[in-house]
């Protein structure tokens, strides 16, 4: 292949893998191509709380999980990427005892 065909497939392929990624984590937006497992971990963790009957029991906790998620991806785009899983992960967890109210 000629030079500017390997440079044509690379600006495709580098175009397609930014249009993949997610805008935005918990209403933050998105400074990275890719991100931890943790960040869709703790958005599916919050959807099945807010899907929960516990939800309507303990809607405080599933909103502190939500705030807790937000801080928890502004952090990590700071680059505070030990903070931003603790943040993570007591997101989660409040997730979880939403579900369970």
């Amino acid at each position: 292949m000629r030079k500017k065909d390997w440079l044509l497939m690379a600006v495709i392929l580098g175009l397609l893998v930014a249009g993949c990624a997610r805008r935005s984590y918990f209403g933050v937006p998105n400074e990275a191509i890719g991100v931890p497992n943790e960040f869709e971990e703790t958005r599916a963790a919050i959807e099945r709380a807010e899907k929960s009957p516990g939800a309507v029991y303990c809607p405080e906790r599933v909103a502190r999980a939500k705030e807790l998620a937000s801080r928890g991806a502004r952090t990590y785009w700071a680059c505070n990427t030990r903070m931003a899983m603790a943040l993570l992960a007591r997101a989660r967890q409040l997730a979880k005892e939403a579900e369970l109210c």
